[in-house]
Order: structure tokens, then sequence, then C-alpha cells
């Protein structure tokens, strides 16, 4: 302890209020804005604290730590990037849009700004304009993660849905771009399957009932293996979803079971956080 650098001290007292049976939101989102202030040129830390904005609904507070930081990093593509992703979530498209741009200004392939302005075509209904800037855009996706790679197809599969292209082409982008993500050795399954299945629940409630349920019979075993369930609760809704439309009942009901456990053995606070989403995972069996 007595060796640890000023910033490494800060970096753990952040950390610290996220772990641990007294991880407190309220208190890491502070010392998230004192770590960012001595220290605003972090931006892991800022990603970090975004997340945290983001998993519990708080663009407003997510804005803020950004424009924090913002006069320190102007001449960083990634700022920006972070800065329109909570005006997006606070419905500023406009804004939104000029600060996508201003990252891509500095660097082109910066996948952040790339996702952002896909969202702004989207807002704004221009789903072919939102393809062939997304497609011209993905040779530079290479160096993303599973989830933000299969993330971005996500959203070109998604604009051509809404779009009314034919539905192969919808089709293609799940079998050549997603799905095809698992054969990387550095793949972490969860992070693909999030997108997959949100893709076709997409296709199920529009009435493409055959093409989802054709894709969803090669995952049900995967999806019935515990060892991906609790990834996150979007994950385990949409598997809870995928098992229940399969007719997996009772894969299903473990999986219900399994998640209210959790909700259970949390404090009576987050438990009651909680409760939207043990609603929302009934609705699906």
């Amino acid at each position: 302890k007595g060796k640890a650098t000023e910033y490494e001290r800060a970096v753990f007292r952040a950390l610290s209020a996220l772990v641990g049976e007294d991880r407190d939101t309220e208190v890491a989102v502070d010392r998230h804005f004192e770590l960012l202030k001595e220290f605003p040129r972090d931006l892991m830390s800022l990603k970090r604290a975004q997340l945290l904005c983001f998993y519990v609904g708080r663009p407003d507070t997510s804005l803020k730590f950004v424009q924090q930081v913002l006069p320190e990093n102007q001449d960083r593509n990634y700022i920006y990037g972070m800065l329109a992703f909570p005006l997006l979530e606070l419905g500023r498209m406009d804004e939104a849009e000029i600060a996508a741009r201003k990252g891509l200004a500095i660097n082109k392939n910066d996948f952040w700004s790339q996702h952002n302005m896909c969202h702004v075509f989207q807002q704004e209904c221009r789903f072919r304009e939102a393809t062939e800037f997304m497609e011209s855009c993905s040779p530079s996706w290479t160096s993303c993660s599973s989830f933000m790679f299969t993330h971005n197809w996500w959203h070109v599969a998604v604009c051509y849905l809404e779009g009314e292209a034919p539905i192969r082409k919808v089709m293609e982008v799940y079998d050549q771009n997603i799905m095809k993500e698992l054969d990387r050795s550095d793949c972490e399954p969860a992070e693909v399957y999030v997108n997959a299945l949100g893709l076709l629940l997409r296709l199920y409630v529009r009435g493409e009932i055959g093409p989802a349920k054709e894709r969803l019979t090669p995952l049900l075993d995967e999806l019935k293996n515990e060892s991906i369930w609790h990834a996150e609760w979007l994950l385990d809704l949409l598997i809870l979803w995928a098992l229940s439309s399969m007719n997996e009942v009772k894969a299903a009901e473990n999986l219900l079971d399994s998640l209210q456990s959790r909700v259970s053995s949390m404090d009576m606070k987050r438990q009651q956080v909680m409760q939207k989403a043990i609603q929302a995972s009934r609705c699906c069996l």
C-alpha cells in the first residue's frame, strides 16, 4: 500500500465501491468524479464510470462525467464518442451527431463514434444511409471485442430490417457476421449471444417466426448451459424468451428460479430495484 502512487490509490478507491458486500453505486459515482477531477486524461476510468451510469439508467450523470474531462481531451477522438452516447440516450440527436462527427474527423476508424452515428441514422429513419455507412466502416472492426463487433453488425441487420430490405439480407448478417464470431479463439460466447438473440427476437415479433426458430434450434444446448447465465440481465431475459419460445419450459423455469434466488440474496434496497427485472423475466415464460 505504501508504494502505491496517487493515481493507483484513486483508482483503488473508485473500484472498491463496486465490489464486495459494501458496494454502493452512489459512492462509486462520487469516487469516479473525484478520480477524474484529479486525472482527467484517464479515459479508461471514464469509460467505467459511463458503463456504471448506463446500467443504472443515469445518462445525465454519464454526460456530466464527459463534460468534466472534455477540456483536457479535445485532441482525442474517443472522447467524442463517449460524449455522443449519453446525448443519444437523452434524445439530443443533433448534438450527438456533431460529437460523433468530431470523433470521426480525428479518426475515421473510431468504432464508438461510428456506432453512435448509426444510432443517429436509425433515429432519423435513414436506414439505407446507416447500412451503407456501417458496412463501409466494418473493415475497421477487426480489433473490437466480440460484443462490439457483433453489436455493430447487429445495428446493420436492424437497419436492414427496419428499412424493409429483403429478409435474406438480415439473415446474411446474422449468419456471416454475428454467429461466425464464435469461431474466434478469444471469443466470449455470451457477448455474441446477446446480439444474436436480440436480432432473432426482433425477427420473431415481426412475424418472421420460421427463420428465427430455424436459427434458435442449434443454439438451444448452449443456452441451457448454466455457465453463460447471469453474465448480464439482458442476456438472461433473451435466453428466457428463446427457451420458452422453443418449448424448453423446464430449462426456462430453472433460469427464472436462479434469477429469483439471486435477487432474494440481495439487500432490500437492491431487491426493490430488481423487481421490475423479475417481472419482465416472468413475462418471458
